[in-house]
């Protein structure tokens, strides 16, 4: 009986555990992406290309490179020190959410002036990254492929998405509106993924 509670309790730890961990990280990651954003990027990379791809216009910037990449890096980088990926798999995972935020970022860009509310632009944004980066999770990792993380990663990138609006309306040199957009939609994100981790053993 005993043994049945401690069990119990250990597999309530290990369902809180993964989501407030991986839920730091991806706080911690995007607050990377602020100060990468804001202070590194301009005078240590510099890249700023806008092309013309299939009629559309992309650009290729911090915006649409910086978030992906340290999101890919920090959560991936996690994912594997816990063994929970193959060391293919950490590259693999890096490139998924640098293009999935890479597509989310320039048709947020493309579609600024076709749509109004800025809350709206930025779900849909988040809508559409969070669902790439969680099908191609689903490809990459076993673990991923249940009903509800899955729908928890796209609800959480969806709705936190409208943070767009206070970003876009923040003025200022180093616009802290998207040190809260880039913070808490990669917490959320990351932290609805920590629901569809196995429980470390005991």
């Amino acid at each position: 009986m005993i043994s049945e509670e401690v069990e119990r309790g250990r597999k309530s730890a290990g369902r809180v555990e993964n989501p407030l961990v991986l839920g730091l990280l991806g706080l911690l990651s995007g607050s990377l992406v602020w100060v990468v954003a804001m202070f590194v990027w301009e005078p240590l990379i510099g890249l700023k290309w806008d092309l013309k791809m299939a009629g559309w216009e992309v650009s290729l910037n911090q915006f649409t490179l910086a978030p992906g990449v340290i999101f890919g890096a920090v959560v991936g980088g996690f994912l594997w020190m816990r063994d929970l990926i193959r060391p293919w798999q950490l590259p693999a995972y890096l490139a998924a959410a640098t293009v999935s935020n890479f597509i989310a970022t320039n048709f947020a860009a493309s579609m600024v002036d076709s749509i109004d509310s800025a809350a709206m632009l930025g779900m849909a944004a988040g809508l559409l990254g969070a669902a790439c980066l969680t099908a191609i999770s689903i490809l990459l990792f076993p673990f991923v492929r249940r009903s509800l993380p899955c729908l928890l990663m796209v609800g959480a990138g969806t709705l936190l998405g409208g943070l767009l609006k206070p970003a876009l309306e923040e003025s200022g040199e180093y616009v802290p509106g998207l040190l809260l957009l880039y913070a808490v939609w990669q917490a959320g994100y990351a932290g609805a993924l920590g629901t569809a981790l196995p429980k470390r053993p005991a």
